[in-house]
């Protein structure tokens, strides 16, 4: 196998190649980026296992029945970079443009609410791909002075050995870094001294027999559904509280929410930004500190629908 008999070192060997599918159930013909990842996924395929049940006059341990492959709701660790960041949200958001995605209403495809990734992993454990992945979550995190990581929630119900690998793609240079953060809110720029910019899509996983089908494919679900509403999220920490986010706590009317925008400048002679807009957005969060150290607030900014229509859209360099 190719994993044998080589140091199982994870920063040498591992690594983790994306691309979107253009039909639900077909796996993308080859990686188009590689992610600056920190965590992997399982190097084997994981079951849902039952033990059969009946009396045969003992008391020893009976078989384990492979009832079918284990939904597997897992979250991976990356560095931020706008390229990679820039695909992962159309998937999550459905939408295969360029410069502003405005989230689909609809889904991708029966059993798919975003565009479906192929992911390939390269393991020391065992190369592995995976078809018809969804994104289910995307949590930046700025700290202080670092660079910007990213966890990606990933709903999996495919997965399949690799014995040959394709060519790899290239790892972005355009990592995102505190340096780069910025937030708005009614158009006035804020001061965060570190940040959270969060989008969750919840989904379930439907599953049901499929015993015409050949076994590989049996033991599979069939695929995903949304389960609730999408949530975008801006959560920062400023010294003090900015005047216009202590009025914005307290709005009472829908028609005196306003706008609030996190994303990302990164410099050059073409700046490439990506960012997230709430549209209206309503402040839900103000935790100020109270202790005898330096004054600081956390604030909570959520996208909000008073019309029905998604309450948020997302920027990507084009």
């Amino acid at each position: 196998m190719p994993w044998e008999n080589i140091d199982a070192n994870m920063g040498r060997y591992g690594a983790l190649w994306v691309a979107v599918q253009t039909a639900f159930g077909t796996p993308a013909a080859a990686p188009t980026h590689a992610l600056r990842v920190r965590t992997f996924l399982p190097p084997t395929k994981q079951y849902t296992r039952t033990a059969d049940e009946y009396a045969d006059k003992s008391m020893e341990s009976k078989f384990e029945r492979v009832q079918g492959l284990a939904l597997d709701t897992r979250s991976l660790t990356i560095e931020a970079t706008v390229r990679d960041l820039a695909l992962l949200y159309q998937a999550a958001l459905g939408d295969a443009v360029t410069g502003t995605l405005t989230p689909k209403t609809g889904d991708f495809a029966v059993y798919a609410p975003g565009v479906p990734l192929t992911i390939w992993q390269p393991h020391p454990g065992g190369h592995t791909i995976a078809k018809d992945v969804q994104i289910t979550s995307l949590e930046l995190t700025v700290a202080a002075r670092a660079n910007v990581t990213a966890q990606i929630g990933l709903g999996i119900t495919s997965v399949d050995d690799l014995a040959t690998l394709p060519a790899a793609p290239t790892i972005s240079q355009e990592v995102l870094q505190f340096r780069h953060f910025w937030v708005k809110y009614d158009g006035a720029v804020m001061k965060p001294e570190s940040g959270t910019v969060r989008l969750t899509v919840p989904m379930s996983a439907v599953d049901a027999a499929q015993g015409l089908l050949a076994d590989d494919r049996a033991l599979a679900p069939l695929g995903w559904e949304r389960s609730g509403p999408r949530v975008a999220r801006i959560e920062f920490a400023t010294a003090g509280t900015p005047a216009s986010l202590r009025a914005g706590y307290g709005v009472t009317d829908p028609a005196n929410l306003k706008t609030a925008e996190a994303g990302f400048t990164l410099p050059g002679a073409t700046p490439k930004v990506l960012s997230l807009k709430l549209n209206p957005a309503q402040v839900k969060g103000h935790d100020p500190s109270s202790g005898l150290d330096r004054f600081t607030v956390s604030h909570a900014i959520e996208g909000v629908s008073v019309d029905g229509l998604p309450p948020f859209s997302v920027t990507i360099p084009a």
